[in-house]
């Protein structure tokens, strides 16, 4: 991590995704453990140690967990994720970043019998509708399904193209802009065996072969974009998103194989705004597919 990634950290809000605990001396390795359950829980993010928890936030050094190595592993024996603990040395004393990454799809993550979430200032055990909705994401992907009426004149090229400037700009990979159109939608993994899945739809069909539906912002602040609402002018309407969901978050998980797309050329925000809106109903899809297509939202 950058000295400028930290200092970034340092002004953000402790959440879902981040927490801060002075732990100057020591900190409880079985309440570390709880905290890695819960972030992982809640998609992923950084437990930090060493920095005070109040605003306005400043290094005070810990000495806890020392070295890291033993307690990083432990971490990874007891949970089963790869639980990465970073040193930093600042002026004002040394930093302990332990990186979490998210739960594996639709699995809740248990330790010492509760499923742990993050609430206000703690810890408490996650309620049966959050759990309903972990459990619900391992259903089938209906995204990545072949829609077998679907054909290229479906899809806007300006679209097509526009996915393969993101995805070029975001991955550094000049060979991109060389693929044929085909190949560019295989290696986003939008077509199988040829024929276009029911996710590059999502992304790029026309609102002809959405059945006249398409996909318009209510509001968006690229300043705040922690409560966009999206709603498909055909009369689908969704839920205020948090930009920091889980990829697959929704009513149902068919959401994956889009999500997988948008990740490759748009921001994390984009890509579950995405991801979500994909969770049409499936009788929402036409059986008849029409002409020309929309393009992917900017990022």
């Amino acid at each position: 991590m950058t000295p400028q990634e930290f200092q970034s950290l340092l002004k953000g809000e402790e959440g879902r995704h981040l927490e801060f605990k002075a732990a100057q001396n020591r900190y409880d390795f079985e309440e570390l453990v709880r905290y890695c359950v819960a972030l992982a829980n809640e998609g992923g993010g950084q437990m930090i140690l060493g920095v005070s928890d109040q605003k306005p936030r400043r290094v005070v050094g810990t000495s806890a967990f020392r070295p890291p190595q033993r307690t990083e592993q432990g971490l990874t024996d007891r949970l089963r994720l790869k639980i990465q603990a970073e040193e930093l040395i600042d002026p004002a004393g040394r930093v302990l970043i332990f990186h979490v990454p998210s739960r594996p799809l639709g699995i809740p993550i248990a330790y010492c019998g509760a499923y742990w979430m993050r609430s206000g200032e703690g810890l408490v055990p996650m309620t049966p509708d959050m759990l309903k909705r972990i459990f619900a994401e391992s259903g089938p992907d209906y995204s990545a399904e072949v829609c077998p009426q679907a054909k290229p004149v479906d899809l806007l090229p300006a679209a097509v193209e526009d996915f393969r400037r993101r995805w070029q700009r975001k991955s550094a990979n000049p060979k991109l802009s060389s693929l044929t159109y085909e190949q560019l939608l295989a290696d986003a993994e939008l077509t199988v065996d040829g024929q276009l899945t029911y996710a590059a739809l999502i992304l790029f069909g026309s609102r002809q072969a959405l059945g006249g539906t398409s996909l318009k912002p209510r509001s968006f602040s690229s300043i705040a974009p922690a409560k966009p609402r999206w709603r498909i002018s055909g009369g689908w309407s969704f839920a205020k998103v948090s930009s920091r969901l889980p990829m697959n978050y929704g009513p149902r998980s068919i959401s994956a194989t889009t999500a997988r797309a948008t990740k490759m050329a748009c921001s994390v925000t984009t890509c579950r705004l995405l991801a979500k809106a994909s969770c049409v109903r499936r009788s929402s899809m036409p059986s008849a597919i029409g002409t020309t297509g929309t393009a992917v939202p900017s990022s």
